[in-house]
């Protein structure tokens, strides 16, 4: 992020909490984590209660840092819209053309129901009503890796880099893999974040462990874009993640590369 933006970011928090006299993580913190999402669309008009019908969809919000949020559905990965970290606003696009909006997100909520508007994206007319019910989160079967890493990778001759992870704990089907994978977000320092995910398969689908990881890294200042492989598995105290790492150099300069990685919780934050 650059720092120009990060001034500008924090004088506006700055004066919203001054402004509105709350945390700028108040909002935030209540809106991450699993969710009901029930829309109740009209018929041919908002008005007629009669024609509305309810849907229900288990949804999970993962806050990612700054402004940057995902609402991850059984099958998509959408992008939450606020203008501002400490703002009270959200909105993202739902399926068949459909804008979800909190216009004003209660403060001090503690996880209670929390309603919204649906408006038709294509006309902007409101097409109904919605509600966020907060649904404790289930842990998955075997190892939990949900949450945030860091830590490095490492290559012969003594060169690596640093490494993040958040992984949502929303799990997807994925073929040919019983446990299914999780949305991720990843970044290596020095070269921004890439969209990934992390699988999580049963024992021999992988050759290096039973979690696997795949993205990009794009380094713009030497035009060179790398292709990252991440295979390995969890400590018994679910406290490291490790294993073997292959990086593969897209454009034809450097070709390919074996090293290790490995990846703990975040430690508390001192400054």
């Amino acid at each position: 992020m650059k720092i120009q933006f990060t001034t500008l970011l924090l004088a506006g928090l700055l004066a919203a909490t001054t402004a509105h006299a709350k945390l700028p993580y108040n909002e935030i913190e209540d809106l991450s984590g699993h969710k009901i999402l029930v829309t109740q669309l009209a018929g041919t008009s908002y008005k007629q209660k009669s024609a509305s019908k309810a849907t229900k969809e288990a949804v999970e919000f993962l806050f990612l840092g700054a402004t940057d949020i995902w609402v991850i559905g059984e099958n998509s990965v959408r992008a939450v819209r606020t203008p501002a970290l400490g703002s009270n606003e959200f909105e993202w696009d739902g399926g068949n053309d459909r804008i979800y909006q909190i216009p004003a997100y209660p403060a001090d909520n503690d996880h209670s129901p929390v309603k919204g508007f649906v408006y038709d994206a294509n006309s902007g007319s409101k097409m109904g009503t919605f509600q966020l019910f907060h649904r404790p989160s289930k842990w998955r079967k075997g190892k939990n890796v949900s949450g945030r890493w860091v830590g490095e990778m490492g290559f012969p001759g003594g060169y690596g880099a640093q490494l993040s992870l958040n992984v949502a704990s929303t799990v997807q089907q994925t073929s040919g893999c019983t446990d299914g994978s999780s949305p991720a977000r990843v970044a290596v320092l020095g070269y921004g974040y890439q969209d990934a995910s992390l699988s999580h398969c049963e024992k021999g689908f992988f050759p290096h462990g039973d979690y696997y990881s795949q993205f990009f890294v794009w380094d713009d200042s030497h035009d060179r874009l790398w292709f990252v492989v991440l295979n390995g598995d969890v400590t018994p105290n679910g406290q490291i993640l490790q294993g073997r790492v292959e990086t593969f150099e897209l454009l034809g300069q450097g070709g390919w590369s074996e090293g290790l990685f490995i990846l703990g919780r975040p430690p508390v934050f001192h400054p």
